[in-house]
């Protein structure tokens, strides 16, 4: 039970649609969307949003899937952890949109 949720970067997202037009958000099937919080080499640390803390457990891989959504976007999320990443909620709680994220080292497992 590792992937409870699954995160994206508003900025790549952005970034990647510029490069691919025909891109939708639903295409990426993720649970959150953060900005102004890099996911690359976030494995084991704790993301916050609101009143939830989600272990970051590693890097959500794109896969063949990606293409038959949008062709080309498995190739553009394929460096740097552009996938986002997965993780599992170790504290719930309530999100909003417009909630402050961030990220920090993780503690003890949980």
């Amino acid at each position: 039970a590792t992937r409870h949720v699954t995160v994206i970067e508003k900025e790549v997202f952005d970034r990647i649609a510029s490069e691919l037009p025909e891109l939708d958000l639903k295409m990426r099937r993720a649970n959150l969307m953060v900005s102004g919080i890099r996911l690359e080499d976030s494995r084991d640390k704790v993301l916050t949003i609101g009143d939830v803390k989600i272990r970051l457990r590693g890097e959500t891989r794109p896969c063949e899937l990606m293409d038959e959504q949008c062709p080309g976007l498995r190739e553009a999320l394929d460096l740097h952890w552009d996938g986002g990443a997965h993780g599992s909620v170790i504290q719930g709680g309530e999100i909003r949109v417009g909630d402050l994220a961030t990220i920090e080292a993780g503690g003890p497992e949980g």
